[in-house]
């Protein structure tokens, strides 16, 4: 025993020579797994950005869904474009990381079947249950972000509509007194002059403006309605035609002019980028322009 330990105090030979072959197989086994560990660091990196970009993807393809099947005006036209180059960089971004991650993960397949081979113990698999979950916390994500988008759109829309009646009223308005002078009102059969298709031209010009039509009372029918639309003013005969109610805004006009106060307001309350406007002469009423809005306009302040 003494000469054992002598022997190993004075450093032998057979023990010089095992301890160095046993630290040169620890060494090499800490580099490979040292490169190892940073090939799989990497890759993990490189998976879970891909995913983090499809994510993104995923997301903007779900809004853009809505967006043109409900008809959302959350985004302007500005925002638009730069969200779309957003779900294009990240598509580009994507394919270079599935590129890159099938690289990356031939290489682990690998240097995992080397380990195997050198009978080294390998990762263990990881659960289904963690992708389950974040599968369910994706779905309950994209459902919370519609929802929200969807409260956020209506209140912008609310606040178009009524800065859309602020700007119709003030262009009818100005109008006001040439309309009540110019308009056939109280004849059987009403017919436009130059004077009224230029009012009803220029009340139709902005781009904010889809239609502008203006609507007076029969005397001998109370079922039916006269309009004149403002681009009949272009036509080669200018006319009033006569009509029955079939839609929304026109039963609210005919109930206008059948002497319900309210009629109006209620319908301007509940309808979006759809506004009737009064006239009025002596406190009677006598005749109601309706403008639709053009929705394609920013109508934003």
């Amino acid at each position: 025993m003494e000469s054992l330990l002598r022997g190993v105090g004075q450093g032998s030979p057979r023990w010089v020579a095992h301890g160095k072959l046993h630290a040169g197989r620890t060494l090499a086994a800490v580099r490979w797994a040292a490169a190892w560990w940073e090939d799989r660091c990497m890759l993990r990196f490189v998976v879970r950005l891909t995913a983090l970009l499809l994510g993104i993807g995923s997301a903007l393809v779900v809004v853009g869904t809505f967006d043109a099947v409900l008809g959302w005006d959350i985004f302007s036209p500005e925002l638009e474009s730069a969200l779309y180059g957003v779900f294009f960089s990240c598509l580009a971004l994507t394919a270079a990381g599935i590129a890159l991650s099938f690289v990356l993960g031939v290489q682990e397949i690998a240097e995992l079947l080397r380990a195997s081979q050198a009978g080294q113990s390998l990762p263990p698999p990881r659960s289904m249950r963690r992708y389950i979950g974040f599968a369910v916390l994706g779905v309950l994500g994209l459902t919370l972000l519609v929802v929200t988008l969807d409260r956020l759109d209506r209140r912008v829309q609310t606040q178009r509509d009524l800065f859309f009646e602020r700007l119709a009223t003030e262009r009818i308005q100005s109008r006001t007194a040439k309309l009540l002078s110019q308009l056939p009102l109280g004849v059987e059969r009403p017919k436009p002059n130059a004077e009224v298709d230029q009012l009803m031209t220029a009340i139709n010009a902005p781009g904010w403006v889809e239609r502008a039509t203006v609507f007076l009372p029969d005397p001998n029918d109370p079922e039916r309605l006269w309009e004149y639309e403002a681009y009949w003013a272009k036509s080669p005969e200018t006319r009033f035609d006569r009509m029955f109610p079939s839609k929304k805004h026109e039963h609210a006009i005919q109930n206008a002019f059948a002497g319900d106060p309210g009629a109006l307001r209620k319908f301007n309350e509940s309808s979006l980028f759809s506004f009737l406007y009064p006239l009025k002469a002596d406190g009677s009423l006598v005749a109601i322009v309706w403008i639709k809005a053009n929705q394609k306009d920013s109508l934003r302040e």
